[in-house]
């Protein structure tokens, strides 16, 4: 994204109206989201249940896509800070999720 801020946006944005490219990027959608969901189960701390795999997946994915876009606009904001927030409101939250919480 750092190298080609208008390429990442182009494969993440789709403002055409196009079929056929909002259907690419419903499959790119679904493919971040399948993946996001793997390494969610690989977690053996995280106590997720089932039913809740793919829509934590899907807040990941999209709060993520979304930042990134937002930094497209505000580039002056160093990238370890948005490393550092997606860490601290995503990934610390869920790390407290239990078997009770479920």
């Amino acid at each position: 994204m750092e190298a080609s801020p208008f390429a990442w946006a182009m494969l993440f944005q789709d403002v055409t109206g196009d079929a056929e490219i909002g259907a690419f990027h419903a499959g790119m959608r679904d493919t971040a989201r399948g993946a996001i969901v793997g390494l969610l189960q690989a977690e053996r701390t995280l106590q997720l249940a089932s039913e809740m795999l793919e829509p934590v997946a899907e807040m990941l994915r999209s709060s993520m896509t979304g930042l990134a876009l937002w930094w497209l606009e505000h580039r002056d904001v160093p990238r370890a800070t948005l490393v550092q927030t997606i860490t601290l409101t995503t990934w610390h939250g869920l790390a407290h999720v239990t078997d009770a919480e479920r």
